[in-house]
């Protein structure tokens, strides 16, 4: 699809249809922006944890090998934490699966940033993370040591700010990133996966209006019940969304672990609620 722009597409442009589809510019980006006003209903909670991450790490080559090594004993593949970029497509798709996956090793980095309140409120929870991840006991003595180390390094005020920030979204908001998260790698699949087909050098024009109608109809299929999905195209796109027509939370896809979160959960407001408020 990509290419310079020039010879017969630009004639035409010119000369017979100003309208032209630039299949590469515009349908890809209509997609890109689909994804950003989905993200904005969460108040862009996970975008700014992405951001924090990365620049909190950036330049800090201590905290870094730190981080490498905590994810050794826990046995998490390591990588740096992902820059977010907010005109890259589907760039929240992108950092949430490495931020989903480095999770645990962040709230055992950022534990050791917390103040003694804090330390003794989610001292247990550590704990119970070491359990879970067959961390050894010379490996906490480690961690330990890794906290106290980071602990004596001198930090700006906007350092000490951002620590606070993902401490408070990793530790005291788990609950609400992990959902999050599970959100943003179970749903934006289905965008990505129409980006990547069109951003190729192979020519798929004859195929873009079908694949519009797949990745519309897998896309509203996660929240709304099928029965108003079976429909021609043309009433598909003047198809009004009202709350009748979504499917209850506790049935609507929302990434495996939220699925997870919902049967551990049976009592929690995502699991009893009938449909979206």
């Amino acid at each position: 699809m990509r290419g310079s722009k020039q010879g017969l597409e630009t004639r035409i442009r010119q000369n017979h249809c100003p309208s032209l589809l630039d299949i590469d510019g515009d349908s890809c980006h209509h997609i890109h922006n689909s994804a950003k006003v989905f993200a904005a209903s969460f108040s862009n909670h996970l975008e700014k944890l992405f951001s924090d991450l990365h620049t909190d790490h950036q330049w800090a080559t201590d905290q870094l090998a730190y981080l490498r090594e905590i994810c050794q004993f826990m046995s998490i593949p390591y990588s740096a934490p992902k820059r977010f970029v907010h005109h890259r497509w589907l760039s929240a798709y992108d950092v949430a699966i490495s931020t989903q996956r480095l999770l645990p090793a962040y709230k055992v980095l950022y534990y050791g940033f917390m103040d003694k309140e804090d330390k003794a409120l989610y001292k247990d929870p550590l704990k119970q993370l070491f359990a879970d991840y067959n961390v050894s006991e010379k490996a906490q003595i480690q961690v330990r040591y890794f906290h106290e180390d980071l602990r004596k390094k001198g930090m700006t005020q906007l350092g000490k700010d951002r620590k606070k920030r993902v401490i408070r979204k990793v530790w005291h908001e788990a609950t609400i990133t992990e959902l999050q998260l599970s959100v943003y790698t179970g749903v934006l699949p289905i965008l990505k996966e129409y980006v990547m087909v069109f951003q190729g050098s192979q020519t798929l024009v004859h195929t873009l209006h079908d694949k519009q109608l797949q990745v519309f109809l897998n896309f509203l299929a996660c929240f709304v019940k099928s029965e108003h999905l079976n429909l021609m195209p043309k009433t598909l796109a003047t198809l009004e969304i009202d709350i009748n027509k979504l499917l209850p939370l506790r049935e609507m896809y929302v990434g495996r672990e939220a699925d997870r979160f919902r049967a551990a959960h049976p009592q929690h407001p995502v699991s009893t609620s009938n449909c979206v408020q």
